[in-house]
């Protein structure tokens, strides 16, 4: 049996992964090509918080509903996009986090949808999340309730 830091870690390696993939990879499941879903990638700078850029890239995925299902088009609802070729484990292993945990229970019941979304955050060239001004890059603890964990999981 497989244990919650087990998967942990598979969910953190699959990350790694899917962030060193080639950009135009990634590009290929732009969030855009996602529609009202918002499923997939999101590139360096394509996302802003409290009107400045981050200075992230994002994957977005959420519960899987096929096309015959009851809220597909609508807002949030629909397929995921992956990179299944390159990184055949990160589906499975986002969906099983999604569905079988924490998420599920306490935040998709009876069925609201709430976005699995991982993010890699650019390092300046003094190798920190600030740029000369001491502004964060990106969401921090300003923002109040984000949970941020380590880049590396547990071995």
């Amino acid at each position: 049996m497989q244990s919650k830091v087990d998967d942990a870690n598979k969910l953190v390696q699959s990350a790694e992964e899917f962030f060193a993939q080639p950009q135009e990879e990634k590009l290929a499941l732009h969030v855009e090509k996602g529609g009202v879903a918002w499923r997939g990638y999101m590139p360096h700078g394509g996302e802003g918080t409290h009107a400045r850029i981050d200075h992230k890239e994002g994957l977005c995925a959420g519960p899987e509903h096929p096309d015959d299902h009851i809220h597909t088009g609508m807002p949030l609802h629909g397929t995921n996009q992956f990179l299944d070729s390159a990184i055949p484990v990160m589906c499975p292993t986002v969906l099983k986090y999604i569905e079988d945990g924490y998420i599920r229970d306490h935040y998709l019941q009876p069925e609201p949808v709430a976005l699995f979304r991982c993010f890699k955050y650019s390092i300046n060239a003094a190798g920190e999340l600030s740029n000369a001004n001491g502004q964060a890059y990106g969401i921090g603890e300003r923002t109040g309730g984000t949970t941020r964990f380590p880049y590396t999981a547990p071995k």
